[in-house]
């Protein structure tokens, strides 16, 4: 009876620490994912630089816009197509 709860109790423990193993990978293989995806992200969004609304336009739509809306509006995103 001993030796069987014991061999219960040391398959639980390989079990519980397996568990963790596993579950320590998967987090730091998300977290890796996630740093290597942000690093892309920077180095395309400076290959994007050139085809940025130049500032005059964005000067212009900025006075549009708060002429407009009497000061209550503001300008959130510009995308060029």
């Amino acid at each position: 009876m001993a030796a069987d709860l014991t061999s219960a109790f040391i398959i639980l423990l390989i079990g519980m620490i397996t568990v963790f193993v596993i579950l320590a990978l998967v987090t730091w293989c998300g977290r890796a994912l996630i740093f290597f995806v942000n690093k892309l992200h920077d180095r395309e969004k400076l290959k994007d630089s050139k085809n940025q609304v130049p500032k005059k336009i964005v000067a212009v739509a900025a006075a549009v816009i708060h002429e407009i809306t009497n000061g209550k509006g503001q300008i959130k995103v510009i995308k060029r197509k």
